[in-house]
């Protein structure tokens, strides 16, 4: 594979004839397009493209929520885009098969809650958790404001025209930052977000508590924590 130095055409992806183009890092690669593949069918390999797709699909979905790929740092070599380094975290977090174990949305563990709950239904997601009290370093002077920010992930459709897996993503508007109060939140699904749950058996909501300055920046964020 080669480096492409000087960027003549542009910034390129895909492949024209045989010749492929990628992006990596903020740099552009070209390769020939290989002869020919034939997946490999044996359980291992299966399972590792059913890893790799979940990693991916659930990544992509942290990527396009705004506060939480404000969160992840930018690699300074260059080597590895944000997205790149979620899919990598993530494809040794979660099963494949049944969404056992525990996706990351941000890439420290942060700080944890106390009693925290989620609840999927059928209409809603739902977080309650024990107020944050005084002792989690939070600077009221600075982190002013506070949001939630998920995703749900589902596998095992019950139909043959749904993906293998789907994820929907949210995020609530910005409250006060509230540290005495035990926290309640719901936030209910649309119509078309309730119809697609609906068609999925295994189906988990992970979701993130961050703080905020007065210019929406993150300052802090909690643990992981899912349904």
């Amino acid at each position: 594979m080669a480096r492409l130095i000087t960027q003549v055409l542009g910034v390129m992806t895909g492949s024209v004839g045989d010749i492929v183009f990628r992006r990596r890092g903020g740099r552009s690669y070209v390769s020939a397009k290989p002869s020919g593949y034939t997946p490999r069918t044996d359980a291992p390999s299966v399972a590792r493209k059913k890893q790799f797709k979940t990693a991916v699909e659930i990544s992509k979905n942290i990527n396009d929520i705004p506060v939480l790929k404000a969160v992840w740092p930018v690699d300074p070599t260059k080597q590895m885009s944000k997205f790149q380094k979620m899919v990598s975290v993530n494809y040794k977090l979660v099963s494949g098969e049944d969404l056992t174990g525990n996706p990351t949305l941000t890439p420290t563990f942060g700080f944890e809650m106390t009693t925290p709950l989620v609840q999927l239904n059928t209409d809603s997601v739902h977080f309650t958790a024990g107020q944050l009290g005084v002792n989690l370093g939070i600077d009221t002077s600075i982190e002013k404001y506070s949001c939630l920010a998920g995703i749900i992930v589902m596998k095992s459709p019950t139909d043959q025209l749904s993906q293998d897996i789907s994820v929907l993503k949210f995020k609530t508007i910005r409250a006060n930052l509230d540290l005495i109060t035990d926290i309640d939140v719901s936030i209910p699904l649309s119509v078309i977000d309730q119809q697609v749950l609906a068609k999925y058996t295994v189906k988990r909501a992970f979701f993130a508590f961050l703080t905020l300055d007065d210019n929406n920046n993150i300052v802090q964020h909690s643990a992981t924590y899912g349904s």
